[in-house]
């Protein structure tokens, strides 16, 4: 029996979008911290990074969205890291986050301060475009799978560890600057276009306060971790006030978990029960109905 023609190879196309929700942070030990949202998307074919059993990392490329063939099987020199703060693994240099400052010619040019964080749990976490897979393919963080469909982005929140750029131990003095994040900086993953994968958002400083557009939008949880089925207090500042605010566990295209009225200033208050899960480390959500503002 003749089987299927294998099609072309549908290659991945890794874009970072513009880091948002910028904020400093003076962390326990007196250093600064710029904290900050960023989502890489793939518009392209589906990303697969797989591990054997020496160790050895590969790229699958295949030749539909979802199924399909396998059509390239690449070695890449990488790694993948065990991170204990998020109880999963990370695929190393999977990005790279620089701060840039505006010299006196109004060009911008790289600073020392860059992020530490360059490793990834890859993941299908937030759906970005309606083509490529209509639902997550790739829901966890293994030793030995992990990837971006088609059509879906991977999102980390500012509040997350590592989340930052580590300013030291003065604050940004004043001036204009960039913050650039790029993916797949070092040109390992086979893409479609390696040309477009950095985003940039330009911030002032005056007196140590960072100009953005209104005051972004915060979570926390107390305590600030748990186990399954123990309750924590959730806090959310930054809504529209008098907007319906949805609860969401994982990411914001599963149910809803439950729905809560800000307040007149914005802000939501509202207990949550931890819901049984896959091993490591998940976000509770809350996203505005009308202002579509969200945070974890």
């Amino acid at each position: 029996m003749r089987g299927s023609a294998i099609g072309s190879p549908l290659y991945p196309d890794l874009r970072t979008s513009r880091p948002s929700g910028l904020y400093f942070e003076r962390a326990a030990d007196g250093r600064y911290l710029l904290r900050f949202d960023n989502t890489a998307g793939n518009y392209g074919g589906r990303l697969e990074i797989t591990v054997d059993g020496n160790r050895d990392i590969y790229q699958n490329v295949y030749d539909q969205y979802v199924g399909g063939s396998r059509v390239i099987r690449q070695r890449v020199a990488s790694d993948l890291i065990y991170h204990p703060e998020h109880n999963h693994f990370h695929f190393k240099d999977f990005a790279r986050y620089e701060l840039l400052k505006r010299d006196d010619a109004g060009a911008y040019r790289l600073t020392s301060r860059r992020g530490s964080k360059t490793t990834f749990c890859i993941l299908d976490y937030v759906r970005l475009t309606s083509s490529g897979a209509a639902s997550p393919q790739y829901t966890t963080c293994g030793a030995t799978i992990q990837g971006l469909s088609a059509g879906w982005g991977d999102t980390y929140y500012a509040a997350l560890a590592g989340q930052w750029i580590d300013l030291g131990t003065s604050r940004l003095a004043d001036g204009s600057y960039a913050l650039r994040t790029t993916a797949d900086p070092y040109n390992r993953l086979l893409e479609t276009n390696d040309g477009n994968n950095v985003g940039t958002t330009y911030f002032t400083v005056r007196n140590g306060a960072l100009s953005v557009t209104g005051t972004p939008t915060l979570c926390t949880t107390t305590p600030d971790r748990g186990q399954v089925g123990s309750t924590v207090q959730l806090r959310c500042t930054g809504f529209r006030g008098g907007e319906t605010v949805d609860i969401y566990w994982g990411n914001t295209n599963s149910t809803p978990r439950k729905s809560v009225v800000a307040s007149s200033s914005g802000t939501v208050s509202t207990p949550f029960v931890i819901p049984t899960s896959d091993l490591g480390n998940h976000y509770v959500i809350g996203k505005g109905r009308s202002s579509g503002r969200q945070a974890a």
